[in-house]
């Protein structure tokens, strides 16, 4: 079955995508840090696999990677995690800036690396980054 894997799924448009993919008859694989509302979700769709994840760890980033490889039918790679931080610039914590780094740029870039690896196995599949000013 056909795989669409979406950060960010557990809210807002990554919970509209996941709605929407799982109409079409997809398999879904979501991704966020919300392991609860992920399992709310998971009991949505009949074909549906929730990953917990902070893709702002290193670590954690891997481990998604890791099960993107074992996936012999990656459709879909939507990139919808991300955030953004409030307030002036000069206020911020330099760690938070680092953390919206890796989760609005590292690992989208890394993930879109893995899926395109996975895509190219089959020639063919779809790549969709999702961005806002908002993170």
């Amino acid at each position: 079955m056909a795989l669409v894997c979406i950060t960010g799924a557990s809210s807002g448009i990554g919970e509209e995508f996941a709605a929407q993919f799982a109409k079409k008859g997809y398999a879904l694989l979501l991704v966020a840090r919300n392991e609860q509302k992920l399992r709310g979700l998971s009991a949505k769709y009949p074909h549906c696999e929730i990953f917990p994840c902070d893709l702002g760890r290193e670590e954690e980033v891997n481990r998604l990677i890791d099960r993107l490889k074992e996936e012999e039918d990656l459709r879909f790679m939507i990139n919808n995690a991300g955030f953004g931080s409030a307030g002036e610039f000069e206020e911020d914590v330099p760690e938070n800036d680092l953390q919206m780094i890796g989760v609005n740029v590292r690992a989208v870039h890394l993930l879109t690396h893995a899926a395109l690896l996975q895509m190219e196995k089959k020639n063919r599949g779809t790549i969709l980054n999702v961005a806002s000013i908002a993170g």
